[in-house]
This record gives C-alpha cells, structure tokens and sequence, in this order.
C-alpha cells in the first residue's frame, strides 16, 4: 500500500491544530478527512472507511477521544490508532483505557509534523514499537496482523459471513477488509483468476508477512 492510498480521519476539536495536522498530513500524500467531536468522527468514519484514526483525546465534551478510539478498535481493530494529546503520560490522559495498540504522540515533543505520517504507517502496519524488522525476501508481501487473521479464515474455507461472525463485526466491515486485502497483495478483479482463491495460496505458499 502507498502513502496515497491510505486514508486518515484527525479528530481534534481545535480547529488551528485540525488544520495543521490534516494540511501536513495531506502533503505527505494522504487521503485525510477530519472531525471535531467524536459523533462526527463516527460519521465519517462509517463513510469514509480509514485505515487511520488520529485523535485528540480530550475533544471539549462528555464522550473523549478515549472513548472513540475504544470504539473504531472495538468495531475496526484492524484500523491504525494514534493518540494525539498534550498529555505527557497516557495514563494520566486515558486513566489507563487505552488499548495497546495506540501509538501515543505528545504535541510537546513532536518535531517535525512528518512523525505523525510515521506514526500513521506505523500504526496501520501494527508497529507500536520502534523494533527493527528482517528485510523481505523477494517474494515476500507484507500485510496488516488483521489482514493476515482474514486470509487464514479464507483459507480455512469460512465464507465472509461466517468471518464476521468469527471477528465479531459486520460483513461489509469483513468485505471492506478483504478488498484492502486484495489491493495489499496487488489482487485486482478481472484479471483471470478468482483474487480470493490467489490470495488463499499465497497464504498457503508462506509468502505473507504480517508486520
């Protein structure tokens, strides 16, 4: 997946820092949509459809960009999640409610606005942490632990409903997935051949790596 192809929804409820951060995401080459409370968020997120969510956590109300981000992992988890806060601790910030996969950025000690196009890339890829990865050999594609939880139910012969069912969401959020999926491994329709049956061999071949 390219930085053009990837979509990211900022949730702040300052309307200078939405626009600093959305305009330096948007150079970057990202496909960026914004949101200034959690209930918009939601909105365009259903829409929309991002593989990335950067999201103040206190958006001036009830319902906190804790709460939001809770939600797109508990509806999306295989959605990236960034915490943009000026809170130097996430504990203090979230009470401790975030989930694990957050990549947390403090406005502070951020340098340069290209950390959070990092972060967003590393969020999407499920790299949380900075660990150095082995190289890919030639025939290796790399996929989202998400996309690789769905290519092992296709492989498994489950058909999208019972994916949802298995994943405990929606079957349009499961085709949504298998098509990003699809785009990931350069799987396009009408190309001859059934991209769902190339996809499970390459997963059975061994050429998918999750990172």
């Amino acid at each position: 997946m390219t930085t053009r192809d990837v979509r990211v929804l900022v949730v702040e409820d300052d309307s200078f820092t939405k626009q600093l951060v959305s305009s330096s995401l948007s150079s970057q080459g990202f496909m960026v949509e914004s949101a200034k409370s959690v209930r918009e968020a939601l909105d365009k997120f259903r829409d929309f459809e991002p593989h990335a969510v950067v999201s103040d956590l206190d958006l001036g109300e009830t319902v906190s960009g804790v709460d939001l981000l809770n939600r797109v992992f508990e509806d999306a988890p295989w959605t990236g999640l960034i915490a943009l806060t000026a809170h130097a601790s996430p504990e203090l910030a979230a009470h401790g409610n975030l989930p694990e996969e957050v990549i947390y950025l403090v406005k502070s000690q951020i340098n340069d606005l290209s950390e959070i196009g990092i972060a967003v890339r590393g969020a999407i890829a499920g790299q949380a942490d900075s660990t150095e990865r082995e190289p890919l050999e030639v025939d290796q594609i790399a996929v989202s632990a998400s996309q690789a939880d769905v290519l092992r139910l296709m492989a498994e012969g489950l058909t999208n409903s019972a994916i949802a069912e298995q994943r405990q969401t929606s079957q349009r959020a499961v085709e949504n997935l298998i098509q990003r999926t699809f785009k990931t491994l350069n799987l396009a329709k009408g190309a001859g051949y059934s991209p769902r049956m190339e996809a499970v061999r390459l997963w059975r071949q061994g050429k998918i790596v999750v990172r």
